[in-house]
C-alpha cells in the first residue's frame, strides 16, 4: 500500500543551511542575493525551477524533487547531491 506524502518547501536560505551542515562546507552566500532570486519563486513554472537547479549547480550541488512526510523527515533522509 503507498502512502501518499505531501510536498515540504523549503526556502533557498533553509535549504543551503541544512546542506551546508550535512556535508560540513561552508556556504557564503548572502541572504540579500537569496531573497533577490528567489523572493517570486514559484515551484510550478519552469522557468523558476530551471533558475533554482541552476543557482544549486554553480554552487556544486545538485537538486532533486524530495517528498518529506513533515520536516522532521528532513533530519533523516540523505539529501542527494
Amino acid at each position: 500500500m503507498d502512502k501518499k506524502l505531501e510536498p515540504y518547501y523549503l526556502s533557498a536560505e533553509t535549504a543551503l543551511s541544512i546542506v551546508s551542515k550535512k556535508f560540513n562546507i561552508k556556504i557564503d552566500i548572502k541572504e540579500d542575493d537569496i531573497n533577490l532570486r528567489f523572493k517570486k519563486y514559484d515551484r510550478n513554472n519552469t522557468d523558476d525551477s530551471i533558475q533554482m537547479k541552476n543557482f544549486f549547480l554553480s554552487l556544486g550541488l545538485s537538486l532533486q524533487d524530495i517528498l518529506f512526510n513533515n520536516g522532521e523527515d528532513l533530519l533523516n533522509e540523505p539529501m542527494p547531491i
